[in-house]
């Protein structure tokens, strides 16, 4: 790291780089499970007295997918608004629940988590924008989270009672109370092709 100094020796600006070959990550609070870093490097700066950080890029292979984020973060008068972008290789559904936030559109994360059962998911990216009355919430609003993923032969429950579809294909939508789910083709009970269906909660 390089640091900038001003009067009183306070901090003035500074250039992070990490580096790690392994690191794992234990946030109960955030993750539902420790994120298993095995490489990768985060860039940053911060400047005005570290009232406003940049992250330049944050790169990081996991044991189930790779990362790639980029954001910034600005102290105001009332607190901080933040806003981050992020994109996901492809994921085993199995494997989501470990890198979804705990406090990020829950409802969705739930249905997701627990009715898509098998599959994956592939170009996932993720838009979280927050304004400081945001922090005091307990679950983000629905407008400072958006996210996108295709999925491929992914196995569907989607309604309690009914027959799961199986080896579904579509695009998966969230914001942060809603989820829009949109398959193009599937398969029902013996072998039903499913052309067009739509799940929105």
């Amino acid at each position: 790291a390089s640091l900038g100094f001003g009067k009183n020796f306070r901090m003035k600006d500074a250039d992070i780089v990490v580096n790690t070959n392994g690191a794992i990550i234990k946030a109960p609070e955030y993750f539902a499970a420790p994120l298993d870093i095995r490489k990768g490097h985060i860039y940053a700066r911060v400047t005005d007295r570290a009232k406003q950080w940049v992250l330049n890029e944050d790169n990081l292979k996991l044991k189930d997918t790779n990362i790639i984020a980029s954001g910034n973060a600005i102290k105001r008068e009332d607190g901080w608004a933040t806003q981050i972008n992020a994109t996901l290789d492809t994921i085993q559904m199995a494997a989501v629940y470990k890198y979804w936030p705990l406090m990020l559109a829950p409802e969705s994360r739930k249905w997701v988590t627990t009715q898509i059962v098998e599959g994956r998911a592939r170009n996932a990216a993720l838009a979280i924008t927050l304004q400081p009355e945001d922090f005091e919430k307990d679950v983000f609003p629905d407008h400072s989270f958006k996210s996108e993923m295709d999925a491929e032969t992914v196995t569907v429950n989607y309604l309690p009672g009914f027959p799961p579809v199986k080896n579904a294909n579509g695009h998966v939508t969230f914001t942060g109370k809603t989820m829009d789910a949109r398959t193009n083709s599937g398969t029902l009970l013996t072998g039903t092709n499913i052309t067009s269906a739509r799940v929105f909660i």
